[in-house]
């Protein structure tokens, strides 16, 4: 049985970025540490700076204030205007020349040292024994900069978490391609 698996994750309101649960590639500076809280955790951030989110929620905002899609206030279609805590500071893409792998089932925490490219990334997510994931997993996940938690495939079950669940994708897609080659 040639079957897929819904990949799509989606977000809130108009305004709210896409949101996937899993691990993806975020661009951080050389230097960027990750703050944490009074017991030495991380505190979960979005993948941005507050100034940008906040203007893009006010802008929603004044848009649903003009041309209400519903019947109740703007902050229950997306949520509450941006808090500045749950956001990383604002840097420039030039100063972002980093790459780290976050997790992304809470607004977002490094599960990886900071890696100055993409293939020490590829090197570390093979070669660590905690990590120790496929050449073929890992590569997708270095194209896709992004993985899903967990996939379910009818007929085939739940794969493992995160850059796992890549290899089980991959087998997914070739069994579809056998199943409707192109001409």
């Amino acid at each position: 049985a040639c079957a897929t698996a819904d990949r799509q994750r989606r977000g809130g309101g108009p305004n709210k970025k896409e949101s996937k649960m899993g691990r993806e590639i975020r661009r951080v500076p050389p230097d960027w540490k990750h703050p944490t809280d009074s017991e030495g955790n991380y505190k979960p951030l979005y993948d941005g700076a507050f100034a940008k989110a906040a203007q893009e929620w006010q802008e929603g905002y004044d848009a649903w204030q003009i041309e209400p899609q519903g019947d109740y206030p703007f902050e229950e279609w997306d949520g509450p205007a941006p808090n500045p805590e749950y956001y990383h500071p604002e840097w420039t893409e030039e100063e972002a020349s980093c790459y780290q792998v976050y997790e992304t089932v809470t607004e977002g925490t490094p599960t990886s040292p900071v890696f100055t490219s993409l293939d020490e990334m590829q090197a570390w997510l093979i070669t660590q024994v905690t990590q120790g994931f496929s050449a073929r997993a890992t590569a997708e996940f270095i194209k896709t900069g992004w993985a899903p938690s967990m996939v379910f495939v009818p007929g085939r079950g739940v794969s493992g978490l995160g850059i796992h669940s890549l290899d089980f994708l991959a087998d997914d897609e070739e069994e579809e391609e056998q199943c409707n080659p192109e001409d």
